[in-house]
Formats: structure tokens, C-alpha cells, sequence
């Protein structure tokens, strides 16, 4: 089978399949599902991993919790306040590192080009292995039921020309899910989405901008990404200060 697959791409094929062979694979609320494999008779109720105190906050939660509106940092009491049916689990970190280490374990047995982001995503090339295992879209699909399979928790994969973009695609098909955005399709998707989800630009006006903390922001609303990309630079430095124009982008 090996043979046979690495015979059946010409140089043309694989150079296409290559435009478009970055991953961002992350895991559906990790902490959360590492705990239900040895608790399934809590799968489809909402659950929260973090310590029952006042000051703690929370670490994971199910995507049940999150229907109610709980976060991930969210205050325990306030998350218990707004979903008080939840079934708190304390955390067990040594166990998370010990699933996280087997994890990217399953990675590199994909390819050695991985680039870990935290203890549960990373961002992997699989370029070099489309002789072996396929088309991107293939190996994603061989990740995610290996990741089921032998860690016993679901994970999402976005694929895409960049990391910046496979990011975005990985959050848009949570829980269990996979998207591929070819390099075609790619500028139309971003144009469809809000610009909140277009990734870090909006973290930094959230952080970092005095226009967003007064409101100037709120009051301007670009609801989605051309508006923003388009806009002359000086109104979206007068909302965003002075790196307005860092985000504005091309």
C-alpha cells in the first residue's frame, strides 16, 4: 500500500496538494474530556474542570456548560451561578501532561515537522507525508481517529496554506469536527466572517488598543472583515490607536 500510494502523485499533484498542507489540530475541551473517559456517565451533562473555591476559575468545560454561557477563566462562582446543575470535577494536571505527551506522540508518528502550542493543539506540516498518507485532508481525517481511537477524546483539525488561517478554520468546526479552506477559497471565507473570529487582530484591540477600552470601537462596528481591511487607515487608527494600521493589513 505504501508503494502504491507514493507512486500515484506526479510532481504537479503533489506540488498542489503542498499549497495547502498546514494543520492546526486542537482537541475538543481537553481537561473536560480526558476526565469523562473514565466518567462516561457524565458524557452529555455539563461539567466543569476547576477547583470549587471562590477565587479559582474555570480550566475546561463541557460544551453543555458552555451552552449556559460558562468560559474557560471564567470565576467558579460566577460559572456556578449561571449553570448551577454543572458537575465540577477538580483538576488532575500530571494526568493531562501524561495524555498531552501521548498526543503529540500521535503527531510525530504523522510527521516531524510540529510545532506545539499548548498541552492539547498544535500546528503540524504534513507535506512530506502526502506520499505516504494522502492528500491533507486524509491525514486529517487519520489524525482525528487515531486521536479517538487510542487517547479516547476527540479532536478538531483546520487545514489551510497558513497557520494563521488553519487557526481559524480549526475554531470554526469545533466540537469533532475538520475544514479545509484551499488557498482559492481562502480570501472569500475570511471575507464572510465576523471580525472578531479573523484571529489575533481582534485579541490585540481587545488588549491592547485604547480605542477599544473607550467604546470608540464599539460605536464604529465593522461587522465583518472587508469593511476593515478596505477602510482608509486614519478612521481605523482614530478607534484603534496608533497600530491601527498594523491590522488593517493589505
Amino acid at each position: 500500500m505504501g508503494p502504491e500510494r507514493s507512486n500515484q502523485y506526479t510532481e504537479a499533484g503533489l506540488r498542489e496538494l503542498r499549497r495547502n498542507c498546514i494543520m492546526h489540530v486542537d482537541m475538543d475541551a481537553f481537561f473536560v474530556s480526558v476526565e469523562l473517559r473514565t466518567r462516561p456517565e457524565l458524557r452529555g451533562k455539563p461539567v466543569i474542570v476547576g477547583f470549587p473555591a471562590d477565587r479559582s476559575v474555570v480550566l475546561s468545560a463541557s460544551y453543555e456548560a458552555r451552552a449556559f454561557g460558562v468560559k474557560s477563566a471564567m470565576p467558579m462562582v460566577v460559572a456556578a451561578r449561571i449553570c448551577p446543575k454543572a458537575v465540577i470535577i477538580e483538576p488532575r494536571h500530571k494526568l493531562y501532561y501524561e495524555v498531552s505527551g501521548q498526543l503529540m506522540e500521535v503527531f510525530e508518528s504523522i510527521t516531524d515537522l510540529v510545532e506545539p502550542l499548548s498541552v492539547d493543539e498544535a500546528f503540524l506540516d504534513v507535506g512530506g507525508a502526502i506520499r505516504r498518507l494522502g492528500p491533507p485532508r486524509v491525514v486529517g481525517e487519520l489524525i482525528r481517529r487515531r486521536v479517538a481511537a487510542e487517547l479516547g477524546i476527540t479532536a478538531s483539525v483546520g487545514i489551510a496554506a497558513s497557520k494563521f488561517v488553519a487557526k481559524i478554520a480549526s475554531t470554526r468546526c469545533k466540537p469533532d469536527g475538520l475544514l479545509l479552506i484551499g488557498p482559492d477559497e481562502t480570501v472569500p471565507y475570511l471575507h464572510s466572517l465576523p471580525v472578531g473570529p479573523c484571529g489575533e487582530s481582534a485579541r490585540k484591540l481587545r488588549t491592547s488598543s485604547p480605542g477599544w477600552a473607550s467604546g470608540r470601537w464599539r460605536t464604529w462596528r465593522p461587522r465583518r472583515c472587508p469593511p476593515l481591511r478596505k477602510c482608509w487607515v486614519p478612521p481605523v487608527s482614530t478607534c484603534t490607536g496608533c497600530r491601527g494600521g498594523s491590522i488593517r493589513g493589505p
